[in-house]
């Protein structure tokens, strides 16, 4: 019988009215105890199911995306060495970049799904730290040069070719390089050092990363600097270079179907094979831009909201999409740089 129900006969027995009163609010406190263990049993199990759910399907995208960003990315690398003429001063920006989304390959590969399929952190702390660190590295590593390649064709459309000052000779490009890694270190190095630090992700373990949700102000701090300096600022980077370019490819598309005056020095020398990727340009720019958008925008937003207004407001169901959504990365940038 329903332990309310024996409270219940037990109270109609009472001959007293105080020890009815008293026995009834002590029943009604326990039954209603009973029914809200009850509500959050319930609650925690279909939560639960559907975390077991998402993990399953996150597993398997984690599975392909690692799969095919492992071959994508070997074969880019593997077709630089092996033709010597492909290693061009505009190459390198993609060769690093495919070298940093292979090794965000082979770490989501060795850490993330071994994790995910155990449904724990198989690691430990050390292992924890040592994740967070290179993973959120290579991560920033990946935006940055995605910024330095818009600049770069961004000087290379739209600037005179025979102008020397506007230029990015092989060693600018590794110039640039250099202070790529140097300023990403600056921003991903203090959570080693207690500034923020890395935690395991709930309830999917696909690896640790920075807790955005420690409402501490200089965790805040460090989360609103990172997110800044190492994503919005390369976004906004790319969104300018870009959308000049795309400005550029159609005002010399006007100019060279003689509806507009030509000035020499404005952009590229005019040749048959410009003319032909005008329209091909104008569409990998706006490709460029979308999927930057797509990937890295609800990660930063996501990102931020946990910051200012603690976990709560943003799920974990949630956050691990924006999460797996940017890992995707070393897929988009094999097949729209490549």
């Amino acid at each position: 019988m329903d332990q309310c129900a024996v409270w219940a006969i037990h109270f109609l027995v009472n001959t007293t009215r105080q020890t009815k009163a008293t026995d009834s609010q002590t029943a009604a406190s326990r039954c209603i105890a009973v029914m809200a263990t009850k509500s959050l049993s319930i609650n925690t199990s279909n939560s639960q199911i559907q975390y077991e759910a998402a993990s399953q399907v996150s597993l398997v995208y984690l599975i392909i995306v690692g799969t095919f960003g492992f071959i994508g990315n070997s074969l880019v690398l593997l077709v630089f060495l092996k033709y010597a003429k492909l290693r061009t001063t505009n190459n390198l920006f993609i060769l690093n970049l495919a070298l940093c989304d292979l090794v965000i390959t082979i770490l989501d590969s060795s850490f993330s799904i071994v994790s995910s399929y155990n449904r724990r952190w198989m690691f430990g702390h050390a292992g924890c730290q040592c994740y967070g660190f290179l993973h959120y590295f290579f991560i920033s590593i990946t935006v940055s040069t995605l910024a330095a390649i818009s600049v770069d064709r961004f000087f290379y459309i739209t600037k005179p070719v025979q102008s020397k000052a506007w230029r990015i000779t092989k060693t600018r490009a590794l110039a640039m390089l250099v202070i790529i890694y140097i300023y990403v270190l600056l921003f991903t190095f203090p959570p080693l050092t207690g500034w923020n630090s890395f935690i395991e992700e709930e309830h999917f373990y696909s690896g640790c990363y920075i807790n955005y949700g420690d409402q501490a102000p200089p965790s805040i701090g460090y989360a609103v600097i990172a997110s800044m300096f190492l994503f919005l600022v390369p976004l906004i980077v790319m969104i300018f270079c870009y959308s000049k370019i795309f400005v550029a490819v159609r005002v010399s598309a006007r100019k060279t179907t003689g509806r507009g005056p030509s000035t020499p020095g404005s952009i590229r020398k005019k040749s048959p094979l410009f003319k032909r990727t005008h329209v091909q340009t104008a569409k990998m720019i706006i490709v460029v831009i979308f999927f930057c958008i797509i990937v890295w925008l609800p990660y930063v937003v996501v990102s931020l909201l946990k910051a200012f207004s603690g976990l709560a407001i943003i799920s974990p169901l949630a956050s691990h999409i924006t999460i797996l959504v940017a890992k995707s990365c070393v897929l988009y940038n094999v097949l729209i740089y490549v």
